[in-house]
């Protein structure tokens, strides 16, 4: 006859639980960091800009990338890339939105998205 401690066993199947759950999560922060390496590093030149900038954005691989320019809060100025990148892309932006408006003096972000999930970067602009 085997005899169960039921108290022990229901101790050992949530150990069991978090331990999956745990390794789970691992693996997932590993796939995500993983993802968060493709950029290598961002360059605004200059930065504060007056009427120009060119943006270099290095990556380690390759992605679809997206990259705008947004406003203090939140709204997506200019769409200045969305496509394909490997290595090295380099982009101008002459303060036009994407409505064909010169863009006012403010502080504006550059973001990065790659792959339609993640954001990698978010680095401020600021205009003259």
């Amino acid at each position: 006859m085997i005899c169960i401690n039921l108290e022990e066993f229901q101790m050992n199947k949530a150990f069991i639980r978090l331990a999956v759950t745990a390794l789970l999560l691992l693996l997932a922060f590993g796939l995500f960091a993983k993802e968060l390496s493709v950029v290598d590093g961002v360059d605004i030149k200059p930065n504060p800009m007056d009427r120009r900038c060119e943006i270099f954005i290095r990556l380690n691989g390759s992605a679809n990338l997206g990259v705008n320019i947004e406003d203090d809060r939140g709204n997506v100025i200019k769409t200045l890339y969305w496509g394909p990148a490997q290595k090295e892309l380099v982009l101008a932006w002459d303060r036009m939105s994407d409505n064909g408006e010169y863009v006012p003096s403010g502080k504006y972000v550059l973001v990065l998205n790659y792959d339609a999930r993640y954001t990698s970067l978010k680095k401020t602009l600021i205009l003259k």
